[in-house]
Formats: structure tokens, C-alpha cells, sequence
């Protein structure tokens, strides 16, 4: 039975008196040099010494039999049957071992290095890829999988979620990973080929519609959208209505794509969005019209909140429907991984202010961002 280290203590206090008459005498005086040891050396009894090496330390009975005493495994069984102390089974005496190893942040470091060399050097195997591959996809299309890996994932990234250290290192490695990722063009082009088959299913259409919708309602999220309305005329970009305005046209130069700004289009009303507008028309001016290397239009709208700009939302949607267009609205969520990726890069790019943020913007920094 293993015993939680905080019970350990209810074993203790044994003496080797209870002993006499019950074991030979070799084994008898064996624990009793031991002692004079373990009382020199740790102030505490034999027994209370070898049942702590055993619970604690993860030692099998054979080991301690042999290393510690130099008697028979099943002399000690015995010894500790007399004293009611639990003993571990195999399984348990490995967990122990291990979780006391754990400890070791050299051992830690080496564990993890060892599996970092292993991983890569079976990957190099393609038949272990596909192997590997073949049995993520038999996973993932079991149902019961799924949900208990995402019950899983939820319950302990809430957990880690609450430590302020770990928050600030996941921010800065993922930062440093995409920043990596999107210098590789092959990444690049994976990524926008993912987000192109997003957006011809309907379904995914359907469900990203849907979530906006449910967004409208929920008043809790509602300060989280405020965008910094920061109007002025910058002197890398020219004039933006706000920061995030101003950071999205960086992100794009820094991509090499032209934009048009302040397009307006003409829209109908349907009946379902009757409570919103006046009339039967309406018109939307649109903050980036952008051409992809293909020459498709995308658009690319700030967003504030639903329940600040229900009208916004709703000229969205009513824009993707009537236009042979793509929209991407830049919520709070796209705009924290636009910042992830672009903010060192456009920091370090000649040309570009840098990116402007609640403290270094225009209106607190106008000699690095205003006209000079």
C-alpha cells in the first residue's frame, strides 16, 4: 500500500525491543548495528529509518533486505509485518521512485533532452510518421476520444492557467514560435491554403456566424473589445482612426500588400435585420480591402464588440452574403495573434513606427508616431 507522505508519520516511532525472542539472533543483531547508524546519522530508529527508504524513497524490501541489512527479503517482509507497516507493491514502489527523481531538476532536464533526441531521431522514420499519423486519425475519429481529450486539455489548462508566470511564458513562446513559423514560406502557404478550405465549408461558415451571434449576447465579454480609438495622422501609414487600425495597415506593409481603405458598399436590408436599420438599404465603408496572390479580394474590418456595435456585425455579415468576397473580421482574439506574430518584426522594420500600444501610441508618444 503506498502511504501519502503526510501519513508517513502515524507508522513511526518503532522500536527493535518489540522484537526480541520473535527473530534469530543474526538478523536481530544486523538491525541493531543498523541502528546505531541511523540514530548517528538521521536521530531516528532502525525500523522507522528502513520503512521511510521503503514509502519515501521508492526501495524495494529485497533491496533493503540486501543493501541496508544484508539479511533475507523474506526476513524483513516479516520484520515489517510485525509492526503493521504497509508495504509496496512493485508498481507502486516505481511510481514513488520516480515522483522522488521528479524532484531533480537535473533530472528533469536530462529526461526531457533524452525524449527531445529519441522523438527526432524516430521521426526521421518515415514508416514511424505514417504509423504515428494512421493512429492520431483512428483517434481523433473516435468520438469518446475527443471529448475526454478536450475535458482533459480544459481541466489542466484551467489549472495552469491561474499561475501569472506560466501565463506570461506561454505569451512569450508562442510569440517566438509563429514569429519563427511565418519566416518559413512553405508555412505561409499551408496556412493560407487551411483558411481558404475553411471558408469554402458551409458548415464552418455556419458555426463562425453562429458564434458571433452568441457573442452578441454575452455582456461579460463586452470590455474586452474596446478598441483604442486613437484618430491621427501617422507619419509611416498616414491617418488610421485608431491603434488597432494603424498596427493591422503596419502588419500588412510588412507583408508587401497593398490595400485600399474607406470603400463603401451599397447594402440590402433583409426583413431579419429590419430591427436594426431605418430602411431596406444601407451602406458600409470598409477598413482594408486587400488582393491575395491570386487576385481574390479579402476584407479585413476591426471589429468592437457586438453588443457596442450590433450594426457593424451586422452590415459583416450582410457584406459576406451579398459580395463575391471573402470577410475577416479582426476581433480581439485575431488582433492578440496579429500582435503574437508582427509587433518584434515591425519594431525592428526601417519605415515603421512601431507598434503602437495602451502606453507608446500617438497620443502619449506623437514625436515617434505623429508628424515630426
Amino acid at each position: 500500500m503506498l502511504v501519502p507522505p503526510d501519513e508517513i508519520g502515524r507508522y513511526l516511532g518503532n522500536d527493535l525491543s518489540r522484537l526480541e525472542g520473535k527473530v534469530r539472533t543474526p538478523t536481530l543483531d544486523a538491525l541493531m548495528r543498523y541502528e546505531v547508524h541511523s540514530k548517528r546519522e538521521f536521530g531516528e530508529s532502525a525500523i522507522d529509518r528502513l520503512f521511510k527508504l521503503h514509502q519515501l524513497g521508492g526501495k524495494s524490501i529485497a533491496d533493503l533486505a540486501c543493501d541496508e541489512l544484508g539479511i533475507s527479503r523474506g526476513n524483513l517482509n516479516r520484520i515489517f509485518s510485525e509492526f503493521g507497516l504497509p508495504t509496496l507493491t512493485r508498481a507502486e514502489g516505481v511510481r514513488r521512485e520516480l515522483y522522488r527523481r521528479w524532484q531533480d531538476e537535473d533530472f528533469r532536464q536530462r529526461q526531457a533532452e533524452g525524449v527531445r533526441r529519441e522523438l527526432y531521431r524516430r521521426w526521421q522514420d518515415e514508416d514511424f510518421r505514417q504509423r504515428n499519423a494512421e493512429g492520431v486519425r483512428r483517434n481523433w475519429q473516435d468520438k469518446d476520444f475527443r471529448q475526454r481529450q478536450a475535458e482533459g486539455t480544459r481541466r489542466e489548462l484551467y489549472r495552469r492557467w491561474q499561475d501569472k508566470d506560466f501565463r506570461q511564458r506561454q505569451a512569450e513562446g508562442t510569440r517566438r514560435e509563429l514569429y519563427r513559423r511565418w519566416q518559413d514560406e512553405d508555412f505561409r502557404q499551408r496556412n493560407a491554403e487551411g483558411v481558404r478550405r475553411n471558408w469554402q465549408d458551409e458548415d464552418f461558415r455556419q458555426r463562425n456566424a453562429e458564434g458571433v451571434r452568441r457573442a452578441r449576447l454575452d455582456p461579460g465579454k463586452i470590455d474586452r473589445y474596446t478598441i483604442p480609438t486613437i484618430a491621427g495622422y501617422r507619419t509611416d501609414i498616414g491617418y488610421a482612426q485608431s491603434t488597432w487600425e494603424a498596427n493591422v495597415a503596419r502588419v500588412l506593409h510588412c507583408l508587401g500588400r497593398e490595400y485600399s481603405r474607406r470603400i463603401i458598399f451599397e447594402l440590402e436590408v433583409p426583413p431579419e435585420f429590419s430591427e436594426l436599420f431605418p430602411s431596406d438599404r444601407t451602406d458600409m465603408s470598409i477598413d482594408f480591402l486587400v488582393r491575395d496572390r491570386r487576385g481574390n479580394r479579402i476584407i479585413y474590418e476591426i471589429m468592437a464588440h457586438p453588443l457596442k456595435d450590433p450594426q457593424g456585425y451586422a452590415k459583416l455579415e450582410l457584406l459576406a452574403q451579398q459580395q463575391p468576397l471573402r470577410v475577416v473580421a479582426i476581433t480581439e482574439k485575431m488582433y492578440r495573434r496579429l500582435r503574437i506574430t508582427f509587433e518584434d518584426r515591425i519594431n525592428s522594420t526601417p519605415g515603421l513606427a512601431g507598434w503602437e500600444t495602451k502606453y507608446d501610441n500617438l497620443r502619449t508618444n506623437p514625436e515617434k508616431y505623429g508628424r515630426r
